[in-house]
């Protein structure tokens, strides 16, 4: 890691009788903006209670304890009604953290494993019964629709900024959980969804791929996921700002491994990605390049593009903005392969709301979005919840076990 400038401590001695004096030039180290969590509220108390459960985590797996039903903490989502009535909040879904994680076995060891620190994490997620959680309640999942996902995690080195899991990407996967239907007749879903089959979904920003994994396993009809990463081989639009953490090439590497080689989607010398017998896709995306997001819209045409904390830096929004305006834009679809017929389109984002760059982000939204005649945006919030109870029942409704987000929908029509 760069230290940035270090000065170099200084000593003089001055003679003196019966005295000497000296003097030191306190070092002093620049700490690049990158390394710095922008934005975010002064004191994470969520956050340090995560890494206190990681931590008991490790120790009980050294110590060879587990709890007894194989859980060890779980998340639960909400809709958030009003700071006013608690009690308007409603359960939207909730997911398990699996332990001991579910490796893949034989362990692939692939360049990821051989040159960088890896872990792996197993989520388990619920879908719950939308027309009896009208308050806010506890457990009421439908367990015979779980989906189990495992996700390898990779060291700052590799991944920096989409290396591990992020609680947004969480959130997402179960929000994603009640959107599709597993068949032509499911009360369990929203009551606007289509099965599962008839969905084609980008990612973007994809880090480790939870969401795209949790497509794959609800069989979605396609899954294309996206994110940028570092490629000397070809000469990607970057931004301007030399301290953007820009994930090394094998970040990609990682991102493959989760959505495919791990569920067996993909042999090792399957390179065909226009291949129209598969479900699911990843591919490198520069938001900075307009011609490289048309070309991943015209490979599944979709009708849902999903992204979670994608909006870090005040220099990406714009570009973020004009990718999702193309996305989104029935007009950029010409071209497009396949006999898909044209249909409304929806972008779903779910946004940590405190990061420097989100007041431009929402202003810049609105301005594209009033643009187009017949386009709509809402705005609301959700709730995530960590429930480290492991007898069940209501989670802990303390303010270092929850996270709110922005949750953000645009629909073409």
């Amino acid at each position: 890691i760069s230290l940035g400038a270090l000065s170099i401590a200084s000593f003089s001695a001055a003679k003196s009788p019966g005295s000497i004096q000296a003097s030191f030039a306190i070092p002093t180290l620049q700490v690049p903006r990158s390394f710095v969590h922008i934005g975010r509220k002064p004191k994470n108390n969520h956050a340090i209670t995560v890494a206190r459960r990681e931590k008991e985590l490790l120790s009980r797996q050294r110590l060879g304890v587990q709890p007894s039903n194989g859980l060890y903490w779980g998340y639960k989502l909400y809709e958030i009604g009003s700071d006013e009535d608690p009690a308007s909040q409603r359960l939207y879904g909730s997911c398990e953290r699996v332990v001991p994680s579910i490796v893949p076995f034989p362990k692939v060891m692939d360049e990821v494993e051989n040159w960088y620190t890896t872990s792996y994490k197993t989520y388990r997620f619920h879908k719950p019964f939308i027309g009896i959680n009208e308050n806010f309640v506890g457990n009421e999942v439908d367990s015979n629709k779980d989906v189990t996902v495992t996700i390898r995690e990779t060291s700052f080195g590799c991944g920096k900024l989409g290396g591990t899991v992020w609680e947004s990407s969480l959130a997402l996967s179960c929000h994603l959980m009640t959107l599709f239907k597993s068949d032509g007749i499911d009360n369990n879903s929203n009551e606007n969804s289509k099965p599962s089959s008839e969905w084609r979904i980008i990612e973007l920003g994809a880090g480790v791929g939870v969401p795209s994994c949790v497509c794959r396993e609800l069989k979605v009809g396609k899954v294309l996921s996206t994110d940028y990463w570092d490629d000397t081989s070809k000469d990607f639009v970057t931004a301007p700002d030399p301290d953007r953490l820009i994930p090394h090439h094998l970040f990609g590497v990682n991102l493959e491994f989760n959505l495919l080689q791990s569920a067996g989607l993909r042999g090792e010398n399957e390179q065909d990605e226009k291949s129209k017998d598969k479900q699911c896709f990843v591919r490198k995306l520069d938001w900075y390049n307009a011609e490289e997001v048309r070309d991943s819209k015209r490979m599944i045409n979709p009708n849902l593009i999903i992204a979670s904390a994608v909006v870090y830096y005040k220099e990406d929004v714009i570009p973020l903005i004009q990718t999702l305006e193309i996305l989104l834009d029935p007009e950029s679809t010409a071209g497009t392969s396949g006999d898909v017929a044209e249909e409304p389109v929806e972008a779903l984002l779910f946004l940590p709301e405190f990061r420097e760059a989100m007041p431009l982000f929402r202003e810049k939204l609105e301005e594209m979005v009033n643009t187009h005649a017949g386009w709509n945006l809402k705005l609301d919030r959700v709730r995530l919840l960590l429930d480290d109870n492991e007898e069940g029942g209501l989670p802990a409704v303390q303010e270092e076990n929850q996270t709110d987000f922005l949750r953000v929908s645009i629909k073409n029509g």
